[in-house]
């Protein structure tokens, strides 16, 4: 299984495979690079060398072919001169002697002789040839009539036959020149020329030439007739025989193409020889070379990789094995091990691995069961702080949360999950906290997700790093809102007890005087009507004692509660009806908002409708300029609220938190025993009563009754 495996894992994937390779790849670009470095600086200069001695060749041989018509030349001179026929008048003398001079030399196509002004006195040939009557004004003339000695011309151009040479001979008359004879070589029309002074190609596709200059730079001979007379001076070779100069240079000629050339001068013709190849003629072979041995090399390059990759490939062949079974174990595929090979390092490498392989798979097997056990515990430890009531919470240096248990997700309506990566600063769950606290344990406010208050007690527990720096702080905050409320609960019970007590001894030992003095005053209304109106006045306020009497004994000795089902909408239509007088009396308008889903309440009618008399009646008094009440009933998530909310003149918050108390009262008149005792009523009946109210506003009373009621 392991080779199948080993199979997969591709050659060209592996790292020592292409290290061998490309070693071995470079070995042989270094070769072939001095190869090629030896080539490019080596065979240029070789070829150069050879075909330098080719121009070389070709441009003396041509020079020791214009000495020798020199020399022939020469001897056609002495002979001319020696010609005593040649001073005759008689014109039939002189154009037999000129027939006689063009048939001894191959080299004259025609010739004429002319007097000492330039006249021509006689010609030959007659047919096909007009040279002109007077050659006084010709440079070769007037050359040999100052030198007295011949003189050879540049290459003329004659428009009957083209390029020619001119040899002038000057025939001396006691040292005077008294005639002078022209020799004319028709240079492309003589055929012993052309032979004997033959310009040919050579080199490569036959790109080098050999060619003839005068001293001026015409071209007396070319390989191609249509350049004999083309002016060549400016070719640099040229420059150089005008010099009178022999040697061998490179040099642009037509077409822009790079020429070497090897140039001789010929003094006794004062002409000049060049024979040039194309530099790209001359390098042909090294460019011929430099192909086929990049074939070769190319070739070369791809039977080395070949025989190198496969030299690699079979070279790790059993890393490959080995580097799979290192690929499963990293995968956790730790039943895996390597079949033994034989050969080299590779299979002592291969021992030990399976060796560890077995250390590793044992070690595997206990840290798992460690594994095991721990998660347990820290399943067992999570499972007991998230049953914990308590909201568990850790927070980092930088704000964000560690670790929340359920209880403290669970009461802000989220998941464990969702405090992942978050701040504190992202959850709004603390109002406030009370200050002045010293002990661990601090007194919190916390908000759920409901909006409901909570009162808990939160303690601090710093976590230290190793290096005993501070890593995480701990809060353990446990609600203590139940226990606060009970605690008041039993203050305000007590409370009450005394001021019932109190309430119940001072009523007695009043309402007794009070029943005898109310009599007298009775009588004396009978007997007496000056005094009638102050007998009212004691009448009244006897009254209003008798009242207050009546509340101190309600709180000293509570009634019965009689629970029975009550439909309150009607029960709060009674009491509207009941205090409608007052209320038009003193201007406020009763507005109502009656809930039609309302559920019937058990609850005591009787004491029930006390509490809502007492809420009407302090919002009627509340607004002594006229206003409007608004009771509203709704049923909500929460229970039944019943809503009263007045346009009085409010109360401000620092009296807002001590009503209910026993004897206070925002009025004049009042006791704060109505208050109270509506409080101890509607907590008789578990519901509750909420006062809010804001200075120039008004006040708004709720009583909540839970849907259990």
């Amino acid at each position: 299984m392991i080779r199948s495996l080993g199979e997969k894992m591709k050659w060209y994937k592996s790292y020592i495979f292409w290290r061998i390779f490309l070693i071995n790849l470079a070995v042989i670009f270094t070769v072939l690079f001095f190869v090629f470095a030896a080539s490019r600086i080596l065979l240029p200069n070789i070829s150069q060398d050879i075909y330098q001695e080719i121009t070389d060749e070709n441009a003396k041989r041509i020079k020791e072919r214009i000495s020798v018509v020199a020399d022939d030349m020469r001897t056609l001179i002495v002979h001319v001169q020696s010609r005593k026929e040649l001073q005759s008048t008689d014109p039939n003398m002189l154009y037999k002697e000129l027939d006689m001079l063009s048939n001894v030399s191959s080299f004259v196509d025609s010739t004429l002789i002319a007097d000492k002004d330039g006249n021509v006195q006689s010609f030959f040939p007659k047919e096909g040839h007009h040279p002109p009557e007077n050659v006084k004004d010709q440079v070769y003339f007037q050359r040999t009539f100052e030198t007295k000695q011949p003189y050879v011309s540049d290459v003329l151009n004659m428009p009957s036959h083209g390029p020619v040479i001119v040899y002038s001979v000057p025939i001396l008359v006691d040292g005077e020149v008294s005639r002078v004879v022209n020799l004319t070589l028709w240079i492309k029309e003589n055929r012993n020329f052309q032979t004997i002074f033959q310009t040919y190609k050579f080199g490569h596709e036959e790109a080098g030439s050999a060619f003839i200059v005068d001293h001026q730079g015409k071209v007396i001979s070319h390989p191609n007739v249509m350049q004999i007379g083309k002016d060549m001076s400016e070719h640099p070779a040229v420059q150089r025989l005008k010099r009178h100069e022999s040697g061998y240079i490179g040099s642009p000629a037509e077409e822009d193409i790079d020429y070497f050339s090897s140039f001789e001068y010929v003094p006794l013709m004062d002409w000049g020889v060049v024979a040039e190849v194309p530099k790209e003629d001359v390098y042909y072979q090294y460019h011929l070379f430099m192909k086929s041995l990049w074939i070769m090399s190319i070739f070369v390059v791809f039977i080395l990789s070949a025989l190198t990759a496969l030299y690699a490939q079979d070279l790790i062949k059993p890393i490959r094995r080995l580097y799979t079974v290192v690929d499963l174990m990293a995968k956790g595929n730790d039943q895996q091990t390597i079949s033994p090979i034989v050969k080299g390092e590779i299979g002592v490498l291969s021992t030990r691995f399976n060796e560890m392989v077995e250390h590793m798979r044992n070690s595997k097997l206990s840290l798992q069961r460690k594994e095991e056990e721990l998660r347990q515990q820290k399943e067992f430890f999570r499972t007991v702080i998230d049953m914990n009531p308590s909201y568990i919470y850790a927070v980092d240096g930088e704000g964000y949360f560690t670790f929340v248990n359920q209880s403290f997700a669970s009461f802000l309506g989220r998941d464990v999950s969702d405090f992942e990566g978050k701040k504190v600063s992202d959850f709004s769950f603390k109002q406030e906290q009370e200050v002045g606290q010293t002990n661990p344990f601090i007194r919190e406010m916390f908000i759920n997700s409901t909006g409901d208050m909570r009162h808990v007690e939160t303690a601090h527990l710093p976590i230290f790093s190793a290096l005993n720096q501070l890593e995480q702080t701990l809060y353990v905050s446990t609600d203590i809102t139940e226990r606060i409320q009970a605690e008041e609960w039993i203050r305000t019970s007590e409370k009450l007890t005394i001021v019932g007590e109190l309430a119940a001894g001072v009523a007695h030992e009043i309402r007794n005087p009070l029943t005898s003095i109310k009599g007298f005053v009775q009588l004396m209304k009978e007997d007496s009507s000056e005094k009638q109106p102050y007998l009212e006045v004691i009448d009244s306020e006897i009254e209003r004692m008798s009242a207050i009497v009546n509340e101190f004994l309600v709180l000293g000795k509570p009634q019965a509660m009689k629970f029975q089902p009550t439909n309150m909408n009607k029960l709060i239509q009674e009491v509207i009806t009941l205090l409608a007088a007052q209320a038009n009396m003193n201007g406020v308008q009763i507005k109502q908002k009656f809930s039609l889903q309302l559920p019937i309440i058990y609850c005591d009618r009787n004491q029930m409708k006390q509490v809502f008399i007492n809420i009407l009646k302090n919002a009627i008094e509340a607004m002594a300029s006229g206003g409007q009440v608004d009771i509203e009933t709704k049923l909500t998530a929460s229970g039944v609220v019943f809503t009263f909310k007045d346009e009085g003149i409010g109360i401000s918050e620092e009296r807002l938190t001590r009503l209910g108390e026993p004897f206070y009262s925002t009025k004049e008149k009042g006791t704060g025993l109505g208050l109270m005792v509506s409080y101890r009523i509607v907590e008789a009946h578990d519901a509750h009563m909420s006062i809010t109210s804001e200075l120039g506003k008004g006040t708004r009373v709720e009583v909540v009754f839970p849907l259990n009621q």
